[in-house]
């Protein structure tokens, strides 16, 4: 194979998948239909075939990816030796920003857990994954409230994944709460108020 060949293929998955990533910011995998895709791809929508074998495959490898890009978040702050107010409240932005950005693939992820949950599986999601990002969060934590047991810990870190994912979900019902505030500066206030419910 050529190698201007190879570097077509590769620019038509690269293609296809950031249409994925792009449709995954406002949609669930099952809103998503082969053809737009393909439309927002600017491709011949066979190719979804061609090159992964389906929609489904194709949303998985994007799905995968999102996981990726939204773990090395909770990476990064994990290998940080030095973590203050002001960077705990920089990874709660961070993190509205990325789920809200995928919110789609975020209510996917969500509702597949439920789904394995639902039918028997052991366990819903990637334990590991999770786990990760508890274990960086305690760590976090741990810097900002020295002196506290594990216990408390553990149950501020779920307090802050709560208070972070919960309003992330309902973000549609916004205007319902009457706030005179523009939503970017309401998001920053209501950081500052879950960063220091964490605090206290």
């Amino acid at each position: 194979m050529e190698q201007e060949e190879i570097r077509e293929i590769k620019d038509v998955k690269e293609k296809l998948i950031q249409a994925a990533l792009k449709l995954l910011e406002t949609k669930d995998c099952d809103q998503i239909s082969i053809r737009e895709i393909a439309q927002v791809a600017g491709v011949n929508s066979a190719l979804i075939s061609y090159h992964f074998g389906g929609k489904a495959a194709l949303l998985g490898k994007a799905m995968s990816i999102h996981e990726q890009q939204l773990l090395k978040l909770f990476t990064d702050l994990l290998a940080e030796e030095h973590i203050d107010r002001a960077r705990a409240e920089q990874f709660a932005t961070d993190l509205v920003e990325f789920l809200l950005k995928y919110e789609g693939a975020y209510r996917t992820g969500r509702r597949n857990e439920i789904i394995k949950k639902n039918q028997g599986a052991e366990q819903g999601g990637n334990p590991d994954f999770t786990a990760m990002q508890f274990k960086a969060l305690y760590h976090m934590l741990g810097q900002l409230l020295p002196g506290r047991s594990e216990e408390t810990l553990q149950l501020k870190g779920i307090q802050f994944f709560s208070s972070i994912v919960y309003p992330v979900i309902y973000i549609d019902l916004y205007p319902a709460i009457g706030s005179s505030l523009a939503i970017e500066e309401f998001k920053k206030k209501y950081i500052k108020v879950v960063i220091d419910t964490l605090l206290s």
